[in-house]
């Protein structure tokens, strides 16, 4: 089997950053055949060329240069994205939507030389779960005479907001834009995040 690219992102808390992480692992036959080394590529055959390519919702594509730690079968390793090296303005909470990432490195000894890359899509939700975990801290849990609108109103938000990561999740687009587009009608956008 072939060398195959994996990664992993991770939102931050606040939802100004992304964190990448390298999963390809090193080779193993029976259990990961398209890690790195032989009878794959190695790693110091492509220290000097690892990039990611990131796209925003409705954004251009950003190339970061991450060759100084990737790759690498480290899978500890972070690089941390943040919203200014992507164009997005500093300290910036990142949109809410599908990203579209990439991973490439070029094996520079094989003659000629090849350019592995795995694409990823990522459902980025700081704003709307930062927004929906907000509705669900407001909610006035001491009162025993009030009508539960909070809470109906929190907990629509939140299922809501889990219907969006299950569509992500299936690729289907459309859902989750529309599921995405009724959590935002619940929240005032900055809720708990600034």
């Amino acid at each position: 089997m072939a060398l195959y690219l994996n990664f992993n992102i991770k939102q931050s808390d606040n939802a100004r950053e992304l964190a990448f992480t390298e999963t390809t692992g090193a080779y193993n036959g029976s259990t990961n055949p398209g890690g790195w080394g032989t009878p794959n590529p190695a790693i110091a055959d492509v220290t000097t060329s690892a990039r990611l390519s990131i796209t925003p919702p409705g954004g251009t594509a950003t190339i970061i240069n991450v060759s100084t730690t990737h790759p690498t079968v480290d899978k500890t390793i972070e690089v941390v994205i943040r919203s200014q090296d992507i164009g997005l303005g500093t300290d910036t909470i990142l949109p809410d939507g599908l990203w579209e990432m990439s991973y490439y490195v070029e094996d520079t000894v094989a003659v000629p030389n090849v350019t592995y890359t795995n694409d990823q899509t990522i459902f980025v939700s700081g704003q709307a779960r930062c927004c929906v975990y907000g509705l669900l801290a407001d909610i006035d849990i001491s009162c025993c005479d009030c009508d539960g609108s909070d809470m109906a109103r929190a907990l629509e938000a939140f299922t809501y907001y889990r219907a969006a990561i299950a569509c992500a999740a299936c690729g289907n687009t459309s859902k989750f834009t529309d599921a995405l587009g009724i959590v935002n009608n619940y929240c005032d956008i900055k809720c708990k995040c600034d």
